[in-house]
């Protein structure tokens, strides 16, 4: 009897590997094996945590905060996300209609597993992040790719002529793994498509804090408070609090849908470690002043990289106004160094040069690769020198 008939149950068959953890995957092996990569591929800070939060947990520890909390999280963490949700919206937010996850990613699979039904479409801008159309597809939906225009940027008259009959939209911004921030004015027609279209609305916020003047961020339900009975926000502390390993995410939807998801919560991983909520309720609380200095390192780095891949020859790059990625076209490139896509481009470039970035056709975007500026400058520096020595004994 072959394990795949007897084991592997049809969702299976659907689900692959996360395309970015995968690459970072296999440069800490060549890591491991004493090969110097440069990765570029990780969606994480190099930035520790900052101590105010790492003392809190351990003095929840010492408190003896190690039991089973509520699954849908400790009420002094989700009254805090509902402030932070509340400051950005300018809606008014209550802690029941916030549920605390075992990061970002647990609260958009409660979202899809509990609103969408079997053949159900999802409207997913192009390029975006590679779990929306691999969790939309675990739930049973069917992913509604909308390609990006030719600079990369979404495209918002697809998204608007792609809603009629759909059931759901998944925005990201900022975006990964653009960095584009959404105007309102897009927000605006977007929000007005979704409204009349009565679509289910997937906010991703996750980089809100990430975002780099004279660019400004401004969340969905600011712009289209109409959509407040329709839309779930997605957000966490990973990225602005470089707290990606402790694992907290949280979303705010409407009070029905939230109290199914701590259902949901309660009979799948029950609550995420009560140390680590205990740490990003201290983050949600405490200030945010040692945020302007990572963000003015970022900024400094996204130049550095930007003006770099722009002086490579086939190299394309916008420069991105938020979270901390930069998605240059490789198209002409991906010829010049007779490569058959950017997967064997990527992979190349490991194997080759020992950078690692992340393919673009996962993001869906193919001709594309991302890059993440969330290393040091000598890190940049080193990768831009190997990635143009490698192009220049490749073409």
């Amino acid at each position: 009897m072959s394990m795949t008939n007897s084991l592997l149950g049809t969702r299976a068959a659907v689900l692959k590997p996360s395309a970015t953890l995968a690459i970072s995957s296999r440069a800490k092996a060549m890591s491991k094996e004493g090969i110097d990569v440069v990765s570029l591929a990780a969606g994480e800070p190099d930035f520790d945590t900052p101590q105010h939060i790492c003392k809190a947990a351990e003095e929840a520890i010492h408190r003896g905060e190690t039991r089973y909390t509520a699954a849908a999280g400790i009420p002094e963490l989700r009254s805090a996300a509902a402030a932070t949700i509340q400051a950005s919206t300018g809606i008014e937010t209550t802690s029941d209609q916030i549920i605390v996850t075992c990061g970002a990613k647990q609260a958009l699979f409660n979202t899809m597993f509990l609103t969408l039904n079997p053949g159900d479409r999802v409207i997913i801008p192009a390029p975006c992040w590679v779990t929306y159309p691999a969790q939309v597809r675990l739930a049973g939906g069917t992913p509604d790719i909308v390609p990006p225009l030719p600079n990369g940027d979404l495209d918002i008259d697809g998204i608007i002529s792609a809603a009629e009959g759909a059931r759901a939209l998944v925005l990201c911004n900022p975006s990964n793994p653009t960095g584009q921030v959404l105007s309102s004015e897009d927000l605006a027609r977007i929000g007005e498509a979704a409204l009349r279209h009565d679509l289910i609305v997937v906010s991703d916020e996750i980089y809100a804090e990430l975002v780099y003047p004279p660019a400004e961020f401004s969340s969905l339900l600011r712009t289209c408070p109409d959509l407040k009975d329709q839309t779930v926000i997605i957000h966490g502390v990973s990225k602005t609090y470089a707290m990606t390993g402790w694992r907290i995410g949280y979303s705010s939807a409407p009070a029905p849908l939230a109290a199914k998801m701590g259902a949901l919560m309660s009979q799948t991983t029950s609550n995420p470690s009560s140390i680590a909520q205990w740490a990003a309720y201290a983050a949600l609380e405490g200030s945010l002043s040692f945020l302007n200095d990572w963000k003015t390192q970022f900024a400094r780095r996204r130049d550095l990289l930007v003006s770099g891949l722009r002086q490579l020859p086939g190299v394309e790059c916008a420069q991105p106004d938020g979270a901390f990625y930069v998605f240059p076209s490789v198209r002409e490139l991906i010829q010049q160094t007779n490569c058959d896509d950017d997967v064997h481009f990527a992979a190349r470039l490991l194997e080759e040069a020992h950078v690692a970035v992340v393919p673009g056709t996962p993001f869906g975007a193919p001709g594309h690769v991302r890059l993440s500026y969330a290393t040091s400058e000598d890190a940049l520096k080193t990768a831009l020198s190997r990635m143009e020595s490698w192009i220049g004994s490749s073409t």
